[in-house]
């Protein structure tokens, strides 16, 4: 009887921290508020092409995958990456306001936030001409010392010839 009790109650144990992680917390309104303008000074530093702007809010030790799967590791690479390509193929891309940004909170000073946006066309370094695409950002961000900072962000281009087939939005 006491092995049974024993497998059991560990058995609960074990399944009790899963229960835990998978709860979230609440986003505030004023992290919520800060967040959002966080991702707007990004769209705004990026149609100024002011990429010292664009990674003020990012932690020294970011991780960045951008749409073609490039991943770039600390704020320095960051921003040295997208300064070149400001200075080439993207010194007339402009992005547009987003259209939707989630925010979901894993603990109170983890927010994970999932944006929406459109942006023009560019010409890319090779000559192929990329037209204006919708792109959604996962970005994962972290408040220290009561301020909300990017330390990871992936970039994906939807493609609108499969985004039709989406098992689930059918």
């Amino acid at each position: 009887m006491k092995i049974i009790r024993l497998v059991l109650g560990g058995a609960v144990l074990a399944m009790t921290p899963l229960a835990a992680v998978a709860q979230t917390a609440p986003v505030l309104q004023t992290d919520a508020a800060a967040i959002r303008a966080l991702l707007d000074r990004q769209i705004d530093s990026w149609n100024h092409h002011d990429m010292k702007a664009y990674v003020a809010d990012m932690t020294p030790d970011v991780d960045w995958v951008n749409i073609v799967g490039m991943w770039w590791q600390g704020r320095d690479d960051v921003y040295r990456a997208h300064e070149k390509y400001h200075e080439t193929i993207f010194k007339s891309r402009t992005l547009k306001p987003w259209k939707q940004v989630d925010l979901r909170a894993v603990t109170p000073d983890v927010i994970i936030a999932t944006a929406i946006g459109e942006g023009d066309g560019f010409t890319g370094s090779d000559g192929r001409i990329f037209p204006p695409s919708t792109s959604i950002l996962t970005f994962v961000l972290v408040k220290r010392s009561g301020r909300w900072w990017i330390t990871n962000a992936h970039n994906t281009t939807v493609d609108p010839h499969a985004a039709p087939n989406n098992p689930i939005q059918h």
